[in-house]
């Protein structure tokens, strides 16, 4: 998996998640965003456990199944990932 298509899915999955939780969560206050809720969500509990539900499905099925894994320590992920 490359950094783009990474990118690419992290941005299409957080975007996914607003249209779900900010509807449910301001719909009250904000009747206008009713019109966003098309999964029909009544309370912010229920788009939070959606939007966490969605996650652990769609991660789990955009890891490719033969990627290569190695253990590093922590410090070498930050020295990694400060250059």
């Amino acid at each position: 998996m490359t950094r783009g298509a990474l990118t690419t899915f992290s941005i299409a999955n957080d975007v996914s998640k607003y249209f779900a939780i900010i509807p449910a969560a301001f719909a009250s206050t904000y009747p206008v965003l009713a019109r966003l809720n098309v999964m029909g969500l009544t309370t912010p509990a229920s788009a939070i456990l959606s939007a966490v539900i969605f996650n652990a499905l769609i991660i789990h099925r955009a890891d490719p199944a033969g990627t290569a894994r190695r253990a590093l320590p922590a410090y070498r992920c930050v020295d990694a990932a400060a250059r």
